[in-house]
C-alpha cells in the first residue's frame, strides 16, 4: 500500500488526496502544461454537459487514485487514475510542469500507480496519451507498457 505522502529528492512532496478538481492550482496547471480543457467537452452543448454531469453523479464509485506533487508548497504534478472496469486500472491524466519535467517526477507517480494497482489486485493498467506526448510515451515505453 502507499502512505499517505512520500518525498522524492528531498525536495518533492507526493501526497495521495481526495480531489484535485477543488484546487484552485489544478486548474492553473492544467492550463498551462495542457492549454485548457480536452477539446471534446467543448463540443458538447449545456445540455449534454448536464445530462453527462447527472450520468456521472449516478455512476457507483470506483476505485480510484489521485496523487499531487507539491515543491515549496506549489502544486507541480498530478496524476489520476481509476478503475475503468472489474481488472483494469486507466491512468486517466498526469501532468508535471514544464519546470520540474526531466527529474524522475513523472516516473515516481507512475511508479506509484503500479505499485497501488497491484495491491488493489488489478490485472492491467492502461493510459492513452496525446501522440506528441513523447516524454509521457517514452517513460510508459520504458515500464513496459
Amino acid at each position: 500500500m502507499l502512505p499517505a505522502s512520500w518525498k522524492f529528492r528531498d525536495q518533492y512532496e507526493f501526497k495521495l488526496v481526495e480531489n484535485l478538481e477543488d484546487d484552485p492550482r489544478f486548474k492553473e496547471l492544467v492550463d498551462s502544461v495542457l492549454g485548457g480543457p480536452p477539446p471534446w467537452e467543448q463540443l458538447l452543448s449545456e445540455e449534454e454537459n448536464q445530462r453527462l454531469k447527472l450520468l456521472k453523479a449516478g455512476f457507483k464509485a470506483p476505485i480510484s487514485l489521485r496523487i499531487a506533487v507539491y515543491f515549496d508548497n506549489r502544486l507541480i504534478a498530478f496524476t489520476y487514475a481509476y478503475q475503468s472496469d472489474g481488472s483494469n486500472m486507466h491512468m486517466g491524466m498526469s501532468c508535471v510542469h514544464p519546470e520540474h519535467q526531466r527529474r524522475g517526477i513523472y516516473s515516481e507517480l507512475l511508479r506509484a500507480v503500479l505499485l497501488f494497482s497491484q495491491t488493489q489486485d488489478f490485472q492491467t493498467v492502461d493510459s492513452y496519451h496525446r501522440a506528441t506526448n513523447n516524454p509521457i510515451l517514452i517513460s510508459k515505453l520504458k515500464a513496459g507498457f
